[in-house]
């Protein structure tokens, strides 16, 4: 990486935590789950995309994140596409219970940036 997008990079850091704190309000208020499944924050998008620049789709794509909490404050999160290509609702991804949105994580874990978001929830 180089240093222009180093600072850029850490620029968007304290930003993108301040927008990551909707995963630990998520969690706090969900103690059972373990997964969720959301829409990408916008700071959070260009994050992934000065980290994976060949890899990413582009802009006009929808992008999404499967989160995984290992433990209260600690949480992976793994960028993914829509495999049907249209773009989801938040009604959609509040309707992705616990079981899809792990069958999601471990999909987009694989590398594969397409998991199915129809079907079981």
């Amino acid at each position: 990486m180089n240093t222009e997008k180093q600072r850029e990079m850490e620029t968007l850091a304290d930003i993108v935590d301040r927008e990551l704190d909707a995963d630990r309000i998520y969690f706090q208020r969900r103690p059972k789950r373990r997964h969720r499944v959301r829409r990408v924050f916008p700071n959070e998008r260009r994050a992934f995309e000065l980290m994976t620049p060949d890899t990413m789709p582009g802009p006009s794509v929808p992008l999404y994140v499967a989160v995984q909490q290992l433990e209260p404050g600690l949480r992976l999160r793994l960028p993914f596409t829509n495999l049907a290509g249209s773009d989801l609702t938040d009604a959609d991804l509040r309707r992705i219970g616990e079981r899809k949105a792990a069958s999601i994580f471990q999909a987009a874990q694989e590398n594969d940036w397409a998991p199915s978001l129809n079907g079981e929830s």
